[in-house]
This record gives structure tokens, C-alpha cells and sequence, in this order.
């Protein structure tokens, strides 16, 4: 399970300096990386549609705002970070809903209940990161204060092929943890269903 000292620890690692000796510890280079963690964070996460940060909430009514133009405003959920899309049930692959306004920070619809599938900002939940996007992100950091670095540790180039190599194996670990999505229901697939059906009743 990751922490943010275990992330500060792998950049440490690839940058061939000393490892942290506590979370309290304010050495130089702990501070290099500190000071570009949280702005790390939140781009790498924003970057790719990552499977790991998806989720889907019910939205709550904000009884504080009385909407005009629609019959409820919903509050944003905390943490969001990208909506993929709104629904009116939780199932992910149900039917994308569009006849809503995004407004002052909320949403407004006259849909109830109402659900966001969005990816959510886990900043300060390192434990949820799955290994390969929390060394993403210990190597872009590694990357990012390298120009500091000076010979005979690790050669920029090289933390530069660290990087892009996380990158793609975090890319590629989140796609493989993905489900198989549910074929539609079209013609071929309804007709098939209905001779099985009509089999049945014969049978």
C-alpha cells in the first residue's frame, strides 16, 4: 500500500539520494519533492481517464439554492475531479442523461434521483493508488528535480526513460483492471433472445 512517504522514497531511490528518515524529515531534497507533490498529484490524475479514481455517487439535493430555470439543484460531490457523465441510475453503463445545467458549482435538473460517474481526487488517500501509478508518480517527480542532480548519480536521460516507461506500464495495469463491458441488446442479440424464448415455450 502506498504512502506519501513510500512515493517520497521511490523519487529518493531513483535520484540515488538518501532516503527519508521519517515523515518529519526536512532535508533538502525532501523538500524539492514535497514542494512539486501535490501539483504532481493532481496532474497526473487529471491527465488519463484512470479506471482506479472512477466512481459513481447519488447527488445530493443543496436545500441552500432554489433553482429557476429546473425543479432541483444538486451539489457537486467532494473530491471531484471529471465528470464522465450524469444518469439517472448508478449502473456505469446505463444511459448517458444530458438535459441538465451546470451552474454556480451545481447541477440543475429536473430529474430525481440523479447520478455523476466521475473520477475523484485521492490526493491525500495514497493507500487507494494502485503501485504502478503511485511510481508514476515517484519517477515524474524524480524527473521534475533532476536538473539539480550532478554527476556521478543517475543521468537525466535515464530518469527520463523511468518515467515514460511508469507512465505506460501505470496506463496499462489501470486498462487491464477494467471490466468487460455488456454487449447492447440490438437486433441480432433480441432476435436471438426471442427464439430462445419462443424454444422454451415450445419445448
Amino acid at each position: 500500500m502506498a504512502t506519501r512517504v513510500s512515493v517520497l522514497n521511490a523519487a529518493l531511490a531513483i535520484l540515488g539520494e538518501p532516503l527519508m528518515s521519517g515523515p518529519n524529515d526536512t532535508s533538502s531534497w525532501v523538500k524539492k519533492l514535497t514542494a512539486l507533490y501535490e501539483t504532481t498529484v493532481v496532474r497526473l490524475e487529471g491527465a488519463y481517464p484512470w479506471d482506479f479514481n472512477a466512481t459513481t455517487e447519488a447527488l445530493a439535493i443543496d436545500d441552500t439554492f432554489t433553482p429557476i430555470t429546473r425543479e432541483y439543484a444538486y451539489a457537486k460531490p467532494a473530491g471531484l475531479l471529471r465528470v464522465k457523465m450524469l444518469s439517472l441510475t448508478a449502473d456505469p453503463e446505463a444511459r448517458a442523461y444530458y438535459d441538465y445545467e451546470d451552474q454556480d458549482g451545481r447541477i440543475l435538473s429536473d430529474a430525481t434521483p440523479l447520478y455523476m460517474h466521475f473520477h475523484k481526487q485521492l490526493l491525500d488517500q495514497e493507500g487507494m493508488w494502485p503501485e504502478a501509478f503511485a511510481f508514476a508518480v515517484s519517477t515524474e517527480l524524480a524527473w521534475l528535480v533532476s536538473p539539480g542532480i550532478s554527476k556521478p548519480k543517475r543521468d537525466r536521460d535515464e530518469i527520463r526513460k523511468d518515467k515514460e516507461k511508469a507512465w505506460r506500464d501505470a496506463k496499462s495495469w489501470d486498462a487491464s483492471q477494467k471490466p468487460h463491458r455488456r454487449l447492447p441488446h440490438g437486433n441480432i442479440v433480441q432476435s436471438a433472445l426471442s427464439r430462445t424464448s419462443r424454444w422454451a415455450e415450445n419445448g
